[in-house]
């Protein structure tokens, strides 16, 4: 027999490696504008300039300082306390509290100021209405208004003059009408306002509820 004829192999070289590398570690160049992430900032969001800001401004002092009012406002002390508690409540500065208030004192002022003009219009309609009444204005109405006033002045104290001035009730036309009709009856002599020799003179409430009958 013949042995097998085994074909030559040429032994196998591994090729050498390539050399590797040394590894290059890649630093990120800085943003413009962008502050770099902070130690244990795992996100690497930037902070808010906004937020840090705020955290930076001053809460509410210990205790506020007297607040600035405008002239002639009147100043509530209850209401400013309770203020005062309010503001400290939200961290309000001293400042930003000053704001509030100057606020709340325009607001006043211009209520006032609608309030008082809104007065002097009604005031203004009642005298024009008086004025040109048919039965005790138009060319006569400085005569009877002089009689209204004769009434006035006999029936009415001091406390009724003030609240008519006040309320500006005393322009009303029926507040006048009703004066002078009893100016007229005081003149034509229906009204007595004082005691006469041969009239007893009027009882009081008390004697007439108290005095016994016999």
């Amino acid at each position: 027999m013949t042995d097998p004829v085994t074909p030559a192999v040429e032994p196998v070289v591994a090729p050498e490696a390539a050399p590797v590398a040394p590894a290059t570690i890649v630093t990120a160049e800085p943003v413009p504008g962008v502050e770099p992430a902070k130690a244990g900032d795992e996100s690497g969001t930037p902070p808010d300039p906004k937020k840090a800001e705020a955290d930076a401004k001053p809460g509410a002092p210990e205790t506020y300082e007297d607040f600035t009012l405008p002239d002639g406002l009147a100043k509530d002390e209850a209401a400013l306390d309770a203020f005062k508690t309010l503001a400290k409540e939200h961290g309000l500065t001293q400042e930003a509290a000053q704001k509030f208030v100057d606020l709340q004192a325009k607001l006043v002022s211009e209520m006032s100021d609608a309030s008082s003009k809104a007065f002097q219009e009604q005031n203004e309609t009642w005298v024009s209405a008086a004025k040109n009444d048919k039965e005790f204005g138009l060319i006569k109405f400085n005569e009877n208004l002089a009689v209204a006033k004769s009434a006035l002045n006999t029936y009415g104290n001091d406390a009724l003059k003030e609240v008519l001035n006040v309320t500006g009730a005393g322009n009303h036309p029926e507040v006048i009408r009703f004066l002078w009709k009893i100016g007229k009856e005081m003149a034509d002599g229906k009204i007595h306002t004082g005691g006469t020799s041969g009239a007893p003179e009027p009882k009081s409430l008390a004697d007439r509820i108290y005095t016994k009958t016999s």
